[in-house]
């Protein structure tokens, strides 16, 4: 049995559009851990404000405010909020991407990280 969960983005969630696009946001408190766990959709992230710590299993990168990240279908990720304020995420979930684009996106396997200006 695998250890790491899968976590279905749009089962019985209203925020996805017919299960195929949605978008989650959150405010995490200072050191709101979320387990490692892996999406079967691509995952893309803006974190608003505070700084937030993504894990996987090459290794860590805290993202400070105006940072985005993209995480591929399948990538097992963990996250930790790194700011005593408190740390404000929006996530977008996509079932499908073009595989043209991935490659774009994954500069910093297994992830693709980018500085807001980089994505405006």
């Amino acid at each position: 049995m695998d250890a790491v969960a899968t976590m279905r983005w749009g089962e019985n969630d209203p925020t996805f559009l017919h299960g195929q696009v949605g978008c989650h946001r959150a405010v995490y408190p200072y050191q709101r851990a979320i387990a490692v766990h892996r999406h079967t959709m691509f995952e893309f992230g803006l974190v608003r404000t505070g700084r937030y710590r993504l894990i996987t299993s090459v290794g860590w990168w805290d993202l400070p405010a105006g940072s985005a990240f993209f995480i591929p279908t399948g990538v097992p990720h963990g996250c930790v909020a790194d700011s005593r304020e408190g740390t404000a995420i929006f996530i977008v979930g996509c079932a499908q991407l073009d595989p043209s684009y991935i490659p774009h996106l994954l500069h910093n396997l297994p992830v693709g990280l980018f500085a807001l200006s980089e994505v405006e």
